[in-house]
């Protein structure tokens, strides 16, 4: 008894009952309606449901006169068939109705027979409702069929076409066709075969591995391949309902394109095998309206990945490509997110984040940097520096230095807090902190590092008060910070003074007295305090006894 039940999600053919379900048309054909070239026959034996897979079998038969293919003129061992009798083949295919709307995606598991034949083919496919154009009176149409699974007489590939729409011509008819192909075990083993059609391409999977097309193209099936206009191709593969056909077949004498059938040599019954058959619908991915424009507009993002979505922010809408993402509002517009630039986007967040949505394409920018505007910011890119965000009032500081084109060059981190609540941003040629307090200010160079090996804006120097002052004396320069300050002279580099020794350094005339400048940190000393190196002599400092020199 066959079973019924719904194949809209495939079939996994466990039943208990040796048949197919009632969702399947099982073919029974005669020899006598049949094209004289053809010598298969398709017969309901043929077809059988068993130990959770569907069974093809396909056999050799010896006919005599009107004979119809039968068990009882099945050769035995497909023996070759004597003098005085015809060659004639039994095999199954079995159809839905049509049943799949697409976008979709279709996985097929099967194993073919140990034993591959010359002549042989099998196949799991969709075919739309629309005619071939062999039909009497169709002159061209939208048919369009899929091979998700296509083994023709080969043991060690598969092979997989898609051929949308058809035209009568002279002495032919032409289907627009775009074929693949991957080498692999066939014969005697289990494989995945696997096609999703999305609204964009189609493309093949064999155990989850891209077929690569044969001619070289893409690996998958678009309108550019098929050399076909968008609206033409989408329309033969979306307009239409589809069927699954999964079908055995001896080809005819006459073929030409694959290895013909051999009945001079022996053909052993044989057994191709179906575990499941699974359909699932997937969304249509192609671009449309602004984001779509902006897609057509470069060559940067590659392939839709994803159907246009929600971004977050209130009518905000997005899609997603191989290369990138194009994200649209009707305040911002359409523009694409690639790149560097993308991902340091999405670390902070995307749209949902502080930068908020773009507002610009990506520009380019000196030594082939880049930068993208955002509603919160900017994003710049260079190969030395990486891609980091910038925004508010260190973005001002910078932009009023001229961006990356001044002595800061391109920012080298992402904007961070300090302990105390500040902002800091390093960049090529210095680094940048804000407060409310001090507004922003710069270190750079030599004071830069020191004030890093004291720990930067949490050590005890804290933060900067005011940007470096030039000194007079040998081209020097001094920075103040929160806990002390740092001076640099071209002889003896950049240290940091504080406290007691800063105090008694500065009644002496800083850098302009006798001490002239620090040529050393602060150090501990025995029995507790500091002492600290001047180009002019030693400071000591000690608890209780105050600071004393020593030259």
């Amino acid at each position: 008894m066959r079973l019924d039940r719904p194949l809209d999600a495939g079939d996994e053919f466990d039943d208990e009952s040796p048949l197919p379900g009632t969702g399947w048309t099982v073919y029974d054909t005669t020899r006598s309606n049949l094209p004289s070239d053809v010598n298969t026959i398709h017969t309901k034996d043929a077809v059988r449901v068993r130990d959770g897979d569907l069974e093809i079998r396909t056999a050799r038969h010896c006919l005599t006169g009107d004979e119809i293919a039968s068990a009882e003129n099945e050769s035995p061992d497909g023996a070759v068939c004597p003098e005085g009798t015809r060659t004639m083949y039994t095999s199954g295919r079995i159809n839905t109705d049509f049943l799949y709307d697409a976008p979709f995606e279709m996985e097929v598991r099967a194993r073919m027979s140990d034993d591959m034949i010359d002549g042989m083919y099998f196949a799991a496919w969709l075919l739309n409702d629309q005619p071939y154009c062999t039909a009497p009176g169709v002159e061209k149409s939208q048919m369009t069929e899929i091979d998700t699974t296509e083994v023709l007489s080969a043991r060690a590939k598969t092979t997989n076409t898609t051929h949308v729409t058809c035209e009568k011509r002279e002495n032919a008819t032409g289907t627009r066709r775009d074929g693949h192909s991957m080498p692999g075990q066939i014969a005697g083993a289990w494989n995945t075969y696997r096609m999703t059609w999305d609204g964009y391409a189609v493309r093949y999977y064999f155990n989850d591995q891209l077929v690569p097309s044969v001619r070289g193209q893409t690996p998958e099936t678009t309108a550019e391949t098929l050399r076909m206009e968008v609206d033409e191709f989408r329309s033969a593969l979306n307009d239409h309902p589809y069927q699954i056909i999964i079908n055995s077949y001896v080809f005819p004498d006459t073929v030409t394109w694959v290895p013909p059938p051999k009945h001079d040599e022996p053909f052993p019954a044989r057994v191709d095998r179906v575990d499941y058959l699974r359909m699932k619908p997937l969304d249509d991915v192609y671009p449309r309206g602004a984001i779509g424009r902006e897609w057509s507009s470069t060559d940067e993002l590659g392939a839709p990945v994803s159907p246009e979505q929600d971004a977050g922010p209130a009518s905000a809408r997005k899609q997603e490509f191989e290369h990138g993402t194009v994200y649209w509002s009707p305040d911002t517009g359409a523009h694409a997110v690639t790149g560097a630039i993308a991902r340091t986007y999405e670390d902070l967040d995307g749209p949902e984040g502080s930068l908020g949505l773009p507002t610009s394409d990506e520009r380019a920018l000196r030594d082939g940097g880049a930068s993208q505007s955002f509603e919160g910011g900017q994003i710049h890119w260079s190969r030395d520096a990486g891609a980091h965000a910038t925004r508010g009032a260190i973005q001002r500081h910078w932009r009023s230095q001229g961006w990356e084109n001044g002595r800061l060059g391109y920012p080298t981190s992402e904007e961070t807090r300090t302990d105390a609540g500040a902002a800091t941003q390093t960049f090529q040629g210095g680094t940048l902190y804000w407060t409310a307090k001090t507004g922003v200010t710069t270190t750079r160079g030599a004071i830069a590092t020191r004030h890093r090996t004291h720990g930067g804006p949490d050590g005890w120097l804290g933060l900067p008060l005011a940007d470096k002052g030039r000194l007079r004396k040998n081209g020097g320069a001094s920075q103040r910070f929160e806990g002390g300050q740092i001076h640099w002279s071209r002889d003896t580099g950049a240290h940091a003074t504080r406290g007691a020794i800063q105090r008694h350094w500065r009644s002496q005339g800083w850098e302009n007295g006798r001490l002239g400048y620090p040529t050393s940190e602060e150090t501990p000393v025995a029995g507790g305090g500091v002492r600290q190196t001047f180009e002019g002599g030693t400071l000591y400092w000690q608890p209780g006894r105050g600071v004393r020199v020593e030259n």
